[in-house]
């Protein structure tokens, strides 16, 4: 464990930050990535298995069941419905304060044990010293609907999103006065959502009236581009024993000429609960004052900086345009204030960003902040692109300085536009060549003493890749590259989806996401690390498959029934760890005849799948993607069903 007194370090690295998104970006970014639901794959009529089938089957069944011990796998979650309007991130502060009167009732786990696919890991306080990282989830729900104008036969979108945060059980009877406070932060946010949402449908049928009758809607084609929106999407940046810090990324339109994007970070402290303020952290205000405005000269220009003196007079204050308090987030290495469009300058110029250093800037940080300047040996953390971050890099106790860049170009010869992406490594300039992303998402990798730059993009097709670098003296070193992307887990209705995701926090289990070309296109899920290069190595050796699409049996086929210790259906649903399947002796041969229907589990990608055969029988085969086409059991794959879900 690594305590870090900055106050002993003295380094004069000038911070130069040059915002190029307008922090309305999501930092976790993916999409998935896979092609299940639009397959048109299609359930034909069951036909009769034979008599001899039928009773080799039944007969494998009893002898399972004989030597099987009863054993029931389950996996509870809990489903909240609730969302979050703007400023939500920042109203929840005096909400999550007073929550708390409900306790979370669970009991501690005693020993500290990672875990597996969700991300949960049992924990305990860090009565020791030591700074822990603690699981932490992220639930996003979003809905969908439509405001119809008949006048032209079109009908303009409206889409509403909400961010919830969820600890698992152990996390809240680790840090009781926690779970109660992200209670409280995730009332707030239902609370809000509903009023955003319907302001949202309400002024969408204003702005529809008012832009009638300017005469600007006669055609569909007038309206491809509106879209009413109200979006919360929340990033955790730090989740440890000392400090959850999050970045509630909020944006909306409503009509008029623009929407409006802005981030509202909350920190609450994870031993008590209670938010964290500016006067628990820095010497006095007006000392903070001082330094912010010397900072921001530094790295704006005084003509933009227009809305600055009235901010600093009624910050806080409740009064005025800004009646909140700062926004800030308590980092790894330093704490970040945001400033907002219209906070301290024009919508036109964008946010503004401030990091003090834990180290070069310890003269207006207060005693109170020493324990939270702690932080675990090994951790991740989001980078906000455009922000100089400065940090020890090597391990030497010398302060570094790294900044990601999004820089846009233009091609005038042929008419087009792209994003380029940079890192500068103590003002060096490193270009990151090849790389085709339209979403990306930067994580900073401290991991056994190295730092690490993990680059995880979105390109065609859903198509994810990671990218390592190591950060060497003045240099960004591409070390790896490999399919994959943060893991989101879906569920969609007909208005309605949600997807959940443990956030990127922990190099040592990190769930991500694959696409993976198994008896259709698939995702894959499974754990890693960061490995001896400091690139994602996996934890577990097979995928966990989550689909709802069943494959229909057209041609006999055999495979190798699983023996599971218990039921096989419950197995199934399962993540692939020891003790639900995978990889478990096999019991006896399974007869798949047509009209069966076979849903796929789990895979290593190598040379066995395991899939459920008509919701309840757990199956393993031997599978050869080597070369076209794709072998099952030694059969070419096109000729077994009727109809193979592969993106192109």
């Amino acid at each position: 464990m690594k305590k870090r007194n900055y106050r002993l370090q003295a380094a004069a690295v000038l911070c130069i930050a040059i915002l190029i998104l307008s922090g309305c970006s999501g930092g976790q970014s993916s999409s998935g990535g896979s092609a299940s639901g639009g397959s048109g794959a299609t359930i034909g009529a069951p036909a009769e298995a034979t008599e001899k089938d039928a009773k080799e089957n039944n007969q494998s069944d009893h002898e399972l069941k004989s030597t099987e011990k009863a054993q029931e796998t389950t996996g509870e979650k809990e489903t909240e419905t609730a969302g979050t309007e703007i400023d939500s991130g920042k109203d929840a502060e005096t909400e999550a304060n007073a929550a708390g009167e409900e306790g979370t009732g669970a009991e501690g786990s005693g020993e500290e044990e990672k875990e597996n696919a969700s991300g949960s890991g049992k924990t305990k306080p860090a009565d020791d010293g030591t700074v822990r990282l603690i699981p932490i989830s992220v639930r996003q729900n979003s809905y969908y609907d439509t405001t119809e104008i008949p006048e032209i036969g079109a009908s303009v979108n409206c889409e509403g999103l909400y961010s919830q945060l969820e600890l698992d059980k152990d996390a809240a009877a680790a840090y009781p006065e926690l779970a109660k406070a992200i209670e409280g932060f995730n009332r707030k946010v239902e609370a809000d959502y509903d009023e955003a949402w319907t302001k949202v449908l309400a002024e969408s049928t204003i702005g529809i009236e008012s832009q009638q009758e300017m005469g600007q809607l006669n055609s569909w084609e007038d309206v491809e581009w509106l879209n009413f929106y109200t979006r919360s999407a929340v990033q955790v940046l730090r989740a440890d024993s000392r400090v959850v810090s999050i970045a509630d990324r909020s944006e909306s339109y409503l009509g008029g000429p623009h929407g409006y994007a802005a981030c509202y970070p909350v920190n609450f402290d994870t031993e008590t609960g209670s938010v964290i303020t500016v006067d628990d952290i820095f010497s006095d205000r007006k000392t903070l004052e001082n330094a912010l405005r010397n900072k921001l000269y530094e790295l704006y220009s005084k003509d933009e900086l227009s809305f600055l003196d009235d901010y600093l007079e009624s910050v806080g204050s409740g009064e005025g345009w800004q009646s909140n308090d700062y926004n800030f987030a308590i980092l790894g290495e330093g704490v970040l204030f945001y400033f907002n469009p219209y906070d301290i300058a024009p919508y036109a110029s964008g946010s503004q960003y401030v990091l003090f250093h834990y180290g070069d800037d310890a003269d207006i940080f207060s005693e109170n902040a020493a324990k939270y300047m702690e932080t675990p040996d090994s951790y991740m953390e989001p980078l906000e692109p455009g922000i100089t971050y400065l940090m020890d890099l090597d391990g030497n106790d010398s302060t570094d300085m790294i900044k990601f860049m999004i820089e846009p170009q233009y091609n005038a010869e042929y008419d087009y536009s792209w994003d380029s992406y940079a890192v500068e490594v103590n003002y060096a300039y490193n270009e990151l060549s090849d790389i085709d992303g339209y979403s990306i998402a930067p994580y900073l990798v401290k991991n056994d003493g190295k730092t690490y730059f993990w680059l995880f993009t979105t390109g065609d097709n859903d198509y994810e890749i990671a990218y390592t670098y190591e950060m060497r003296k003045n240099h960004a070193f591409l070390v790896d590259f490999d399919n994959l992307g943060i893991s989101y887990e879906y569920t969609y209705g007909d208005n309605y989806s949600e997807d959940i995701y443990v956030p990127a926090n922990d190099p040592a289990n990190i769930r991500l996401d694959s696409r993976m070309n198994a008896l259709g296109t698939f995702t894959g899920t499974r754990s890693y690390h960061a490995g001896s290069n400091g690139a994602p190595a996996p934890n577990e050796e097979w995928y966990e498959i989550r689909t709802d699409l069943d494959l229909n049996v057209t041609a006999p086929f055999d495979g190798e029934r699983v023996t599971t210790g218990g039921s096989n259906a419950a197995a199934a649903s399962g993540n692939g760890k020891t003790g639900s399947g995978a990889g478990a002796p096999a019991a006896g041969t399974y007869h798949v005849r047509p009209g069966d229907r076979l849903r796929i589990v789990r895979t290593d990608n190598q040379s066995s799948i395991e899939a459920l055969v008509n919701g309840k029988d757990l199956v393993r085969f031997d599978y050869d993607n080597s070369s076209y086409p794709n072998l099952l059991n030694g059969k070419d794959e096109t000729t077994l069903f009727e109809n193979l879900p592969y993106a192109g």
